[in-house]
């Protein structure tokens, strides 16, 4: 419910869609008795999409959904939610108020556990407006060649094959070049 609702604080997020991601938005709406469905004329492109409908688009991995098989899979999930992140960014740069940003805080808030006072989340909540300025860099994490498929009692699994490789490239990507080649 807080996704939804940060979403609609910010007015709608705008993602660019596949016409099989729209589909698949609007069956699951229809599925899950809802009805907040994408307009039925809704092309691939950058579509505006309101909180239950960012949500769907979110969660997507694929799969039967009313009765339509659709492709994917966790990674395309994992993609989607690092474009729906990038785009929430990027709503927020360019429109946020320090309004907006207090509405939000107070919508997690309660859903956060923290050992930070008061005064310090409110310093950080004034410094939001400069602190959306910055660059951001992102890494997936295991890295490549440092994982494989395996199964469990939980189903199909990752497994990480190589903790040096994947702690030194986690810590490269933090520290730079302060950080020396893995020792085995």
């Amino acid at each position: 419910e807080t996704f939804k609702e940060i979403v609609d604080i910010m007015g709608g997020v705008d993602v660019e869609l596949t016409q099989d991601e729209i589909y698949y938005i609007n069956d699951q709406i229809a599925q899950n008795g809802q009805s907040e469905y994408l307009p039925y004329d809704t092309q691939a492109g950058i579509v505006h999409l309101n909180g239950q409908q960012a949500l769907w688009y979110a969660r997507n991995r694929g799969g039967y959904v009313n009765g339509t098989e659709y492709g994917g899979s966790d990674w395309d999930r994992v993609e989607r939610q690092r474009n729906f992140l990038n785009a929430v960014i990027d709503e927020l740069k360019t429109s946020a108020s320090l309004t907006e940003i207090v509405q939000i805080v107070n919508a997690v808030g309660p859903n956060i556990t923290t050992n930070l006072k008061n005064s310090e989340i409110t310093m950080l909540v004034s410094g939001a407006m400069t602190y959306l300025s910055y660059d951001i860099e992102q890494l997936s994490m295991p890295t490549d060649g440092t994982w494989s498929y395996g199964y469990n009692e939980a189903g199909s699994v990752i497994l990480v094959d190589d903790w040096y490789q994947a702690r030194f490239d986690l810590a490269k990507f933090i520290y730079e070049d302060s950080v020396s080649e893995p020792q085995y």
